[in-house]
């Protein structure tokens, strides 16, 4: 996880021992009270701290040991959430010491595993085996990604995508209600979509092919996403205590937005509008009821 402290502006504590020393600065000077939780099934009261920087959160979770020392054992780096996302179901859970969401994105049926940046006021709840509508916040921290062209479009192809992400909205909404012929519409669809790309691949490259796509990936945290999206924006943004700038680009991945922090080390490309970014992110964020 220290790896993803570069994504918001501190990459020169991506270390062990580098970030151990600046936690200890931290905690000498912090005057700011923390928030106590406990984990589900734990009577043992642990200390949350959050310290902001500018668009940027460092989130530190704690417990007390003898002699009034305070053992840092996770540091969760966020920023700003910029994405929205419904989520038509989800549940929570808890791994590599950290609170996770697991849901499904209600305006595309995506499924989303979102580590929760402010989990003091859940903390002291039951996980949930399921969950009501809720509005989940997001963003994705990158340590690895880079810019390639974009997709030329025709005004044709606009309108042929625009009633495409209708009737895909249209579906999607029949299926969350149990309608067996949308599930098969669903399957028929998808198995031509894999037959045209099969096709298309003997002799095309597959970013000519597919224009964007958001795949979850092994790794050592859940979370991690392999993604290429189109770029709305992208403008440089400062941690104001490290004095670094970070890469915030605004994505459409698919019809879906999503909000990216990268270190310009970390970027291979210079980001342009119409471009697009291919790379890995790591989703992190608040859950709302």
């Amino acid at each position: 996880m220290l790896r993803y402290l570069s994504a918001i502006g501190m990459s020169r504590y991506t270390g062990t021992k580098a970030i151990s020393s600046w936690t200890k600065r931290y905690l000498d000077s912090h005057k700011e009270r923390p928030t106590p939780f406990s984990w589900p099934g734990s009577d043992e009261t642990q200390l949350e701290f959050r310290h902001e920087m500018g668009p940027f959160r460092l989130v530190l979770k704690a417990y007390p040991e003898p002699g009034g020392v305070m053992h840092v054992y996770s540091a969760l780096p966020s920023a700003r959430p910029g994405t929205i996302s419904r989520l038509a179901g989800w549940e929570l859970g808890l791994e590599d010491t950290h609170l996770v969401v697991f849901g499904e994105d209600e305006v595309n049926g995506n499924p989303l595993v979102v580590r929760m940046e402010e989990t003091g006021k859940m903390m002291n709840l039951p996980i949930p085996k399921g969950g009501e509508n809720g509005s989940l916040h997001y963003a994705g921290l990158s340590i690895e990604g880079k810019i390639i062209l974009g997709m030329l479009r025709t005004e044709e192809d606009e309108k042929v995508y625009e009633e495409e992400d209708r009737w895909r909205q249209e579906m999607l909404n029949k299926l969350r209600n149990g309608d067996q012929e949308a599930m098969k519409a669903m399957e028929e669809e998808m198995a031509y979509q894999d037959q045209e790309i099969e096709a298309r691949m003997q002799h095309e490259d597959i970013f000519t092919v597919l224009e964007g796509f958001f795949m979850p990936v092994e790794d050592l945290f859940a979370g991690v996403y392999s993604t290429l999206g189109t770029i709305l924006d992208a403008d440089k943004i400062l941690n104001p205590e490290t004095e670094e700038w970070v890469w915030h680009l605004q994505l459409d991945v698919m019809g879906s937005g999503l909000d990216v922090y990268i270190h310009p080390d970390d970027l291979v490309g210079v980001p342009l509008k119409g471009c697009r970014f291919l790379g890995k992110v790591l989703l992190v964020g608040s859950l709302r009821l």
